[in-house]
């Protein structure tokens, strides 16, 4: 259960910096920067998820 309501967390603060970003018109570097990290932590999520 600890770990579902982690990676809902985890979505929710990613989903967060992608509006943030949306908004402030930030520059490609910073949306490239933002999609390793963003895809780094999806695929410990999934990771952690399958066991």
């Amino acid at each position: 259960m600890a770990t579902a309501q982690r990676s809902a967390a985890a979505v929710v603060i990613l989903a967060a910096v992608a509006v943030i970003l949306a908004v402030t018109g930030a520059a490609w570097p910073f949306w490239l920067a933002y999609a390793v990290v963003a895809a780094g932590i999806l695929i410990e999520l999934v990771r952690a998820r399958r066991g």
